[in-house]
């Protein structure tokens, strides 16, 4: 299951159709869609890690679908086309939480649910 925060962070490259890649992005991790038609396997997520040790994940899309996620609460607080870009957008999330709130706890930051 895919939580999205309120206020998730988008990279440039989605920024033209967000909601469109979001729906794609649930419905694959829901098992309704397959990643072969229609959507990029170069699509990532930036999540709410699992553990204390680390703040967030990187995962591609086709990695949502797979049994690793099944039955787990996915908290995405960003997407991004391509790793590399996912990874600045992570840094940039991590940079402005700091600047916002002196810390950098995402868990406490981003809202989730209407």
């Amino acid at each position: 299951m895919i939580e999205w925060a309120n206020n998730y962070y988008i990279d440039d490259s989605v920024k033209k159709n967000p909601s469109r890649w979001r729906k794609r992005l649930t419905r694959i991790a829901e098992g309704k869609h397959t990643l072969f038609r229609r959507t990029p396997m170069d699509i990532h997520v930036i999540a709410l890690t699992f553990n204390d040790n680390d703040l967030f994940q990187i995962i591609p899309a086709g990695e949502l679908s797979s049994p690793l996620y099944k039955g787990v609460k996915l908290r995405i607080v960003g997407m991004a086309w391509g790793k590399e870009n996912a990874k600045e957008l992570t840094g940039r999330i991590v940079a402005d939480l700091y600047r916002q709130t002196g810390d950098i706890e995402p868990k406490t930051y981003f809202k989730f649910g209407g």
